[in-house]
């Protein structure tokens, strides 16, 4: 089994200026990262995992990958020495028109914008084995943008980064998980092999399920994201006739309510 760990920040910014919990700190990292090592689990790029799944073989016992979604600045400073000490990697799906910049896509106060990495930093981190993937290009809702602009985004990112990476970037993230089937095959006529979600939506190559590693997470919580035990859940609630049944149920007690 093969586990997909999605992350964001690590970092010690307090918690007021991370409302939606996604900065981790360096020791927490740590722990969770040690964990790992201990007990034997082996890291694993996206793309060896995605070759596995695409080509029916036996899934590694105790396998992960680690992604981290924006490229903020704090993962070459605080994440890449706790990975590097443990031997782990790790894709981080780059906004590639905000690179040397912030994240003004938060829509908050310029004091709450974080630094995103480099395109020198960037080629750090591919030498030290991680695989670069995209973002898009301002990190928008891509199902809120016509065609025409969402295929800006996409294919404008991956050739940004091609340009100034020189590599071929293969693999793609969405922007708040945010995609739908139409999304899904721009992403795949774009050039992409695969691309990350979270965990909505039916799972396929095109919308891998992620499980997203938060401030608040205990040890324990985070051995059970680690170990699949949310996999059956998310299948049930996203695949299921009955579960399809009771998300739309629960949307509109929630319309109704409001």
């Amino acid at each position: 089994m093969i586990s997909l760990l999605m992350y964001h920040q690590v970092s010690n910014i307090p918690e007021a200026s991370d409302p939606l919990g996604l900065a981790i700190s360096p020791k927490k990292f740590d722990q969770q990262m040690a964990f790992l090592y201990k007990a034997n689990y082996k890291c694993l790029t996206l793309n060896e995992a995605v070759f596995q799944w695409r080509n029916g073989l036996k899934n590694q016992n105790k396998a992960f990958v680690l992604t981290f979604d924006d490229g903020y600045q704090d993962i070459i400073i605080n994440a890449l020495p706790i990975m590097k000490k443990y031997g782990f990697s790790a894709t981080i799906f780059l906004v590639a028109g905000k690179v040397s910049n912030s994240s003004d896509w938060r829509k908050s106060t310029p004091a709450s914008f974080t630094k995103i990495l480099t395109w020198e930093e960037t080629q750090i981190l591919i030498k030290n084995g991680f695989t670069i993937g995209s973002h898009t290009l301002n990190h928008p809702r891509l199902t809120l943008l016509d065609e025409q602009q969402a295929r800006a985004e996409i294919r404008g990112s991956k050739e940004l980064m091609e340009d100034n990476l020189g590599q071929t970037i293969d693999v793609f993230s969405y922007p708040y998980g945010d995609s739908n089937p139409q999304i899904q095959k721009i992403v795949a006529e774009s050039g992409f092999s695969s691309a990350c979600g979270v965990d909505r939506g039916k799972w396929g190559f095109y919308n891998l399920w992620r499980v997203e590693c938060a401030r608040k997470d205990s040890l324990l919580k985070f051995f059970s994201k680690v170990n699949g035990l949310y996999l059956p859940f998310y299948r049930f609630r996203e695949e299921s006739s009955l579960g399809v049944k009771l998300r739309a149920f629960s949307r509109r007690r929630l319309i109704y309510k409001k």
